[in-house]
């Protein structure tokens, strides 16, 4: 700091860098009450969303509109208010299954998956066995089928609407 005249402050950081799958599936379902399900896995998908941003944690944020699957990847302000935008316009009606929004999955570091049905056993083996996985549920109705078991890398939650 002498030779230059001004106070220098070194700051340490990991230098892994942090890297974080958010998929979300919009494919139809039944419910009750299917405004307040849809509501509520879009706020706690952009709840999980923002918070990365907010701490510079690389994300990879997937949905499928329709037949076309999309994505948003990085970090920051900026991501996340393209994010929002496009989350204030999407329907629940992907024709994508919900094991194509796992394929990032493998590059992550940890995975959150929010849907609005228990997924199948196909999806539930495509998660990663090696890293921790959320899978946050919304109970859809009175016919309700049980959630997985949390198993030791992956947590499951159910979220109500």
């Amino acid at each position: 700091t002498a030779g230059r005249r001004e106070l220098v402050v070194r700051q340490y950081g990991s230098t892994e860098s942090r890297r974080l799958l958010v998929a979300l599936d919009l494919s139809p379902f039944t419910a009750d009450d299917p405004e307040a399900c849809e509501d509520a896995l879009i706020e706690a998908c952009l709840s999980v969303v923002r918070y990365a941003h907010e701490r510079q944690i690389d994300t990879t944020f997937v949905y499928a509109q329709g037949k076309s699957l999309r994505s948003h990847a990085g970090r920051g302000a900026r991501v996340f208010s393209e994010i929002h935008s496009e989350m204030a316009k999407v329907t629940f009606t992907a024709d994508i299954p919900l094991l194509h929004l796992l394929d990032e999955a493998k590059r992550a570091q940890m995975v959150y998956l929010f849907c609005a049905k228990v997924p199948d056993g196909e999806t539930l083996s495509a998660l990663p066995q090696d890293k921790p996985v959320e899978l946050a549920v919304v109970r859809t109705g009175k016919g309700k089928t049980p959630l997985p078991d949390s198993l030791e890398m992956m947590r499951v939650t159910e979220l109500n609407p």
